[in-house]
C-alpha cells in the first residue's frame, strides 16, 4: 500500500503497517488488511479512541493503490451516550497486537496446511499422538487414520495389480522396465494390508480414539471414546 500524498494542510501518523491522515474534521486510517472489529453502521456507531480524541467510525474505502482506508469524523460532544456502539482504543500499542495476532494466525494455518499434506503418515501415529494433534492443531484422528488407511489399500492394490500383470503377461511388466514394481510395492502390500484391514473396523465405527500404525495388535482401545 502505497501512502496517501499529503497535502500543505494534512500531517500523517505512522504506526507500523498504518498511516493515519488528519483531515479538516478527522481522521483517515490507511491500513493493508481490514480490521474486523472496525465496523461502519450509521446506527450505533463504533467510536475510535485516537490520541485523547473519539471519533466516530463513519465510511470505509478501497484506495486504488489497495489496502483500507477508513473515514472518522469528530463526534459530538452533546450527543447522548447511547447512540455509540463499541470504543476501540487505537494506538501503536494496539497495532502492533494486531500485527502479532495476524502473524500468529499465518504461522498456525501454514503449520495446519503442512500437516494435512502429511496425514498419510500421522495417520500411523499411535492413538495418544492422534490425540494430541487434535488438540493441538484441530487434526481429527479419524480424519488422519482414514487418510493412512486409504494409502495402505492403494499400495496393496498397486502390488496385486502388479502381480497380476507380470503372471499373466509372462514378465511383461518386467519387460516394459518396471520390474521394480512388484517387489516394491509387493513386499510393502505385504506389511500394509494386515494394518489396514486391522484398522478399519474401527474407522467404521466412528470415534475420537483411533489405532495407530499395528496398534491394534498390542493395545485394546475402549468400544466408547
Amino acid at each position: 500500500m502505497v501512502d496517501p500524498a499529503p497535502g500543505p494542510a494534512i500531517a500523517s501518523i505512522k504506526l507500523g503497517p498504518d498511516v493515519v491522515v488528519r483531515t479538516e474534521d478527522g481522521i483517515e486510517v490507511y491500513t493493508p488488511l481490514p480490521m474486523v472489529d472496525w465496523i461502519v453502521s450509521p446506527h450505533r456507531p463504533t467510536v475510535i479512541h485516537f490520541h485523547g480524541e473519539d471519533f466516530l467510525l463513519v465510511d470505509q474505502r478501497a484506495p486504488e493503490d489497495g489496502g483500507i482506508c477508513y473515514v472518522l469524523r469528530r463526534g459530538d460532544p452533546d450527543a447522548a451516550l447511547n447512540v455509540v456502539g463499541r470504543t476501540i482504543v487505537y494506538d501503536l500499542g494496539a497495532v502492533r497486537e494486531r500485527e502479532r495476532e495476524r502473524i500468529d494466525r499465518t504461522v498456525l494455518q501454514a503449520r495446519a496446511c503442512a500437516l494435512w499434506a502429511l496425514s498419510p503418515l500421522l495417520g500411523l501415529a499411535p492413538s495418544r499422538a492422534k490425540s494430541e494433534l487434535h488438540s493441538r492443531f484441530g487434526l481429527h484422528p479419524l480424519t488422519l487414520t482414514w487418510a493412512s488407511v486409504v494409502v495402505e489399500y492403494a499400495v496393496a492394490l498397486v502390488g496385486a495389480l502388479a502381480l497380476v500383470l507380470e503372471t499373466t503377461t509372462g514378465g511383461g511388466l518386467t519387460k516394459l522396465g518396471g520390474g521394480w514394481v512388484l517387489p516394491i510395492f509387493g513386499g510393502a502390500s505385504l506389511v500394509l494390508l494386515p494394518d489396514a484391514l486391522g484398522r478399519t473396523g474401527r474407522l467404521i465405527g466412528g470415534g475420537l480414539r483411533q489405532y495407530g500404525f499395528y496398534e491394534w495388535l498390542w493395545r485394546r482401545l475402549p468400544a466408547r471414546d
